[in-house]
């Protein structure tokens, strides 16, 4: 099969596996896809996946990439509040979400982590620009789920960005998936956080 054939239909996704592959082309024969990347037209990310090597790689590439390598996650904690710039830092890792395994995959350019949580926590995430992002308030919850012994420092240490966060985060809301999560340890947390942007 020429590449040229290959890289139109998955030109838009830009990142493709090898079951889409076969699935897509009957009889693929795999083999391309080692010559491919020995040419330089592909390159690997972990086994079974694959992007063009000529695609601009930034954050929304990635936290694509992040959606797709481990199924049934989302993009939360620390990458989604420095994308809603609840943070000031730009975060060198993708942080997800996932019901499965805590897992963490080092690649040849960014590392990915995906953090486990239970069923009950999985939701209040939404497809922003094709990307399963935590809305900010569950980003919060996500990262203060698993702050065990949350304090103080905890918050002066990330330097929540408290004008962002008055403006965008919904206390509202926060309530609701927090009447959802059914966790008294949470709602401590969720408190000593508010009680520290209040007094920052």
């Amino acid at each position: 099969m020429r590449f040229e054939d290959f890289r139109r239909v998955f030109a838009e996704k830009k990142i493709f596996d090898v079951h889409e592959a076969s699935t897509v082309f009957p009889g693929f024969d795999r083999r391309r896809l080692s010559e491919w990347q020995a040419k330089g037209y592909i390159t690997k990310i972990i086994n079974g996946y694959y992007y063009f090597a000529d695609v601009e790689i930034d954050e929304s590439f990635l936290m694509k990439m992040a959606n797709m390598i481990y199924p049934h996650s989302y993009i939360s904690l620390e990458t989604a509040m420095s994308y809603y710039l609840l943070i000031p830092e730009a975060v060198y890792q993708i942080t997800s979400c996932s019901t499965r395994k805590t897992k963490t995959f080092e690649t040849s350019i960014a590392s990915f982590s995906y953090r486990s949580v239970k069923n009950s926590m999985f939701f209040g995430y939404e497809l922003k620009n094709n990307i399963l992002i935590a809305s900010p308030e569950k980003a919060l919850l996500d990262w203060l789920y698993f702050r065990y012994s949350f304090d103080r420092n905890d918050f002066m240490e990330m330097r929540f960005n408290i004008e962002v966060m008055q403006k965008i985060v919904d206390d509202d809301k926060v309530l609701i998936f927090l009447s959802v999560i059914k966790s008294s340890a949470l709602e401590r947390r969720y408190g000593i956080f508010v009680e520290a942007m209040n007094h920052a």
